[in-house]
Formats: C-alpha cells, sequence, structure tokens
C-alpha cells in the first residue's frame, strides 16, 4: 500500500505536484508502525492525525450550516471546547513580527496535560474558575493541535503529554488515554503516578500503554501538608528503582514554597539523580524558578549530574531563562509549555522577589491578579515564554543550533532514546546507539 501510494506521488510529480507534508487520518493512524513505513517509503515529513478527522469534519460543516459556530463565537469555543474563532490581531502580529523568523520549523512540547472524559472519575467536577472549564472541561489531543494550528501556522509539532494530577482523575484511565494519543515516535506521554501505587500498578500502567515514563505531583503525598512534602516522599525506591532498570524518564514538579532554592530540595535532587543515574530526570519550570533570586546559584548541583534536565514550561522570565541558559547544559534544557494553561491570556510577572500571574481571563492558578477593568492588552502566556526565550537567548548568545536544540532537538533525542530502549520492536525502529 506504501509502495502504491508513492507510486501515485511519482506519477503527479511528472505534472508538476510537489509534496513534502501529509497527515495520516483514519484508522491507520492508530497503528504503532504504519506511519514509519509511509514516510520511509514516500520521503513525506508525515504527522498523524485524528482517527475520526473525517467524521469531525463533516460534523463541524453541519455545525456551520446550522450556526451552532456562529452562537459560540463570543466565547471563542466550540461544543468541545475547541478554539474555532481565527486568533486575535494582536497575536497574529505578534507571530509575524517577533516569532516567526525566531522560531525553528519543528518544536518538540516536553510538557502538555492531555486528557477526555474518562480520564476523570465519575464524581469530578471541576471548580467554575478552573483553568479547564475554559476547554470544556477536558483538554484532548485535537484540542491542543487545534490550537497550536492556530497560534503556530508554520510549525510542525510533537510532544510529551501526561493527565491532569488531580485527586479527580483515575490514574489507570489516564495511562491509558495517554496510551492512545502517544505514538513513540511523534507524541510521547508518561503516566501520572502516586506514592501509594503498588510497583505492579505503575508497571501495568507503563508497559500496557507503552508509556516512556512517569510523573509524580506532590498533591499525591496526601498525608502532609503542602509545604512539608518533601521530594522522596513523591517517590518510593521501588518507584525510582523500576524507572532506573528501564531507563525510564520521569518530569518532576518538585514541592516546598522555596522550591528550587529550597536546601532539602537542593540535596534531595541530587540525591536521586545520582542514586538513579539511569532515570533521567526532567525537573519541571526549571524546578519552579519563576522569579531571578529562586534560581541564582542553585542549578549547580544538578548542572553536574549527566541525567539532570530541566523544562522551561510556563517561564517567561527572561532573566531566569538566560540564567539557565548560562548556567545549565544546554543541550539538557528542554521547551515545555505546560498546556493548556499557557493558553490563557496572562503573564508572569516578578513582584518584590516572588512572583504573580496577571490574568486577563477570571480563572484561578496560583497567585493570580485578575484584571477586571480590560486595563492591559494581553497575549498567550505561550507566546510570553516565547518572547522570554528569543530575549534571553540574544543575551546568552545561543546559536541557532542551541535554540534548535532547546526548542526540538535535546527533548526528541531523549523521548526517542527511552522508546526505543523500550519498545523499539514494538514501534519497528531499531534502537539507537546510546
Amino acid at each position: 500500500a506504501a509502495h502504491l501510494l508513492n507510486e501515485h506521488l511519482n506519477r503527479l510529480g511528472t505534472r508538476g505536484f510537489g509534496f513534502r507534508e501529509a497527515v495520516l487520518v483514519g484508522g491507520p493512524s492508530k497503528s504503532a508502525v504504519w506511519p514509519d513505513i509511509i514516510a520511509e517509503i514516500t520521503g513525506l515529513e508525515l504527522t498523524v492525525g485524528s482517527e475520526h478527522a473525517g467524521a469531525k469534519g463533516a460534523a463541524m460543516l453541519a455545525e456551520i450550516g446550522t450556526r451552532v459556530y456562529q452562537s459560540k463565537e463570543n466565547t471563542g469555543t466550540g461544543s468541545d471546547g475547541i478554539s474555532t474563532a481565527p486568533a486575535p490581531v494582536t497575536d497574529k502580529s505578534i507571530y509575524d513580527k517577533e516569532l516567526r523568523d525566531f522560531l525553528p520549523p519543528k518544536i518538540f512540547d516536553a510538557h502538555v496535560h492531555l486528557f477526555d472524559r474518562s480520564c476523570l472519575k465519575p464524581s469530578a467536577q471541576f471548580a467554575a474558575k478552573n483553568t479547564y472549564e475554559k476547554f470544556g472541561g477536558v483538554f484532548s489531543k485535537e484540542q491542543y493541535l487545534q490550537w497550536i494550528e492556530r497560534l503556530f501556522p508554520e510549525q510542525q509539532y510533537r510532544f510529551n503529554s501526561f493527565g491532569t494530577p488531580s485527586y479527580d482523575s483515575d490514574l489507570d484511565a489516564s495511562a491509558a488515554y495517554t496510551g492512545t494519543v502517544s505514538d513513540n515516535q511523534r507524541f510521547f506521554g508518561m503516566a501520572l503516578i502516586s506514592p501509594h501505587d503498588t510497583l505492579e500498578a505503575i508497571r501495568h500502567r507503563v508497559e500496557t500503554n507503552r508509556l516512556i515514563g512517569y510523573k509524580p505531583y506532590l498533591r499525591f503525598v496526601d498525608w502532609k501538608e503542602p509545604n512539608d512534602v518533601t521530594i522522596h516522599d513523591m517517590l518510593t525506591h521501588e518507584h525510582m528503582q523500576f524507572a532506573d532498570e528501564r531507563g525510564l524518564a520521569i518530569t518532576l514538579h518538585i514541592p516546598r514554597s522555596q522550591r528550587l532554592a529550597d536546601p532539602l530540595n537542593q540535596t534531595q535532587m541530587v540525591e536521586l539523580c545520582r542514586r538513579y543515574p539511569d532515570t533521567k530526570i526532567i525537573f519541571a519550570h526549571i524546578g519552579r524558578a519563576y522569579y531571578l533570586r529562586n534560581v541564582l546559584g542553585f542549578l549547580d548541583g544538578i548542572a553536574q549530574c549527566p541525567n539532570a534536565y530541566v523544562d522551561t514550561a510556563m517561564v517567561n522570565h527572561e532573566g531566569v531563562l538566560e540564567y539557565t541558559f548560562t548556567h545549565f547544559p544546554r543541550e539538557r534544557i528542554l521547551f515545555g509549555s505546560d498546556a493548556p494553561i499557557a493558553f490563557l491570556y496572562g503573564k508572569s510577572v516578578e513582584i518584590n522577589n516572588q512572583y504573580a500571574y496577571l490574568m486577563a481571563e477570571d480563572y484561578e492558578i496560583g497567585t493570580s491578579i485578575y484584571d477586571a477593568k480590560a486595563a492591559v492588552n494581553f497575549t498567550t502566556f505561550y507566546y510570553e515564554q516565547l518572547r522570554g526565550i528569543k530575549l534571553a537567548a540574544e543575551r546568552a548568545g545561543l546559536s541557532r543550533n542551541d535554540v534548535e536544540g532547546v526548542f526540538f532537538n535535546n527533548a526528541d533525542r531523549l523521548f526517542r532514546q527511552v522508546a526505543d530502549r523500550n519498545y523499539a520492536k514494538k514501534i519497528g525502529r531499531r534502537p539507537r546507539p546510546k
């Protein structure tokens, strides 16, 4: 079938039609091997789309015909929480004038939360101001890719995803959903885990769904107050030993009010990396260092650990980013967004050695300040993160190769290495040399 497709492409080529990219939809899009086979034989840059793209497109046309979309234009979302409004003029101007020439053609988002209704307990109900309410109470792969297409029309995207670390999440169902949206080629996934989970439960979540690691969260340490939680509370020795044996990746949202600057965190971060050297440990949000004082002098320990990485999710402070670019190995810095929060309109700002979220929309995330009088013209957190990275990259003297590494190559290399080590036979690839 792939060779026949290639023959048709060649015939079209003789008539002046050229194709570099394609989107695979329908039943074959679920296959772990079909995308690689087609890409290898045709030479196309292949993206895996929705399994039900045709049916969904027909439904959207029907909704447009019955004016359903028109009635929802004021909210900017369709019936499934997906944005249907075009990007505001200010957003398009930011992309055109500030980001288009800076961004590489491929971007790997290492920090994305994706889930559907099946991932939530039957009793789950988000508060009115919960950020997920903006997206219809879910945030699916299709929603994410549509937002990306809207904001980044010229970029090819890959991602690493996990569910929402909420008390309302069914951790087994979340892992199953993450497995369905991951192919270990373009899209990768991690399981949410709790310190209460048995080793067998975690093994099942990871292996059954072919995931490349897991994400613990301080909220699941339910026997302590949040500011008393330690890193070692979040991950048991059994959990870490399994990750180390498999060479898995872990995205770690460190606890405690001082975050990266906390002395106990500083000790335990290094201990974890050294005790489990084959585990790739990604410290999310640059160790949650959202303001400058919180990062100065505090990257040195993990910088010496070759299995330690940081992601940039929700960090738009150019000073924090510049310090990271100059004090942490650049080949171990991963771009991440923290979508869908990153699609809200607002910006993280430093205030008196603290940080707060200035918000255009009345949703609650951390310490948020809502601009009720609409005094400020905001753009998305996503664009603000990219602005910060751009300015920091210029100040730190990042080369074009460095920028492409941060945005794509570092994460692609890391996650493919983990997937190849564990699932190469199942996805039809030869393991990459270490």
